[in-house]
């Protein structure tokens, strides 16, 4: 399970003393804890793609503190987020590119907005970005 897989990098890096890779994981790792506690008190269990969804959002979240701190000129706090990116990216599958995207979305006979963002949700969740796919939807209509 990959929420293991990430346990398991968390311990490493504690013992390799690498603190950006740790602090970022066990975000990552906490988040995962608490999304867990709440599907299991509805009777679900944690998934992959649960974790993958997180991942991502971590990673999102990682991409806008970067931007504040390069529009702020702090460069040291910019290199150990990117190190932190680096750490959490080897986790995220690759994206499918918009160019997948759109011929995607050519393939399918339904190309209404909810149809195509729902076919790409039930089939390539945690595979693609979300707004991307919405963007380039609109942008076929």
């Amino acid at each position: 399970m990959l929420l293991d897989d990430l346990k398991l990098a968390n311990l490493q890096a504690l013992k390799l003393k690498d603190t950006e890779a740790r602090a970022i994981l066990s975000v990552a790792i906490n988040k995962c804890n608490m999304l867990g506690i709440e599907k299991k008190s509805q009777g679900f269990e944690l998934l992959d793609s649960d974790v993958l969804v997180i991942l991502q959002k971590v990673d999102k979240e990682l991409d806008e503190e970067i931007a504040a701190f390069q529009q702020a000129g702090n460069l040291v706090r910019l290199e150990g987020l990117q190190r932190q990116k680096k750490a959490l990216s080897q986790y995220l599958p690759q994206l499918l590119t918009e160019a997948e995207i759109v011929s995607i979305i050519a393939g399918l006979s339904d190309r209404s907005l909810p149809a195509i963002m729902n076919y790409f949700k039930q089939h390539y969740s945690g595979k693609c970005d979300m707004k991307t796919v919405s963007i380039l939807a609109r942008r076929g209509q």
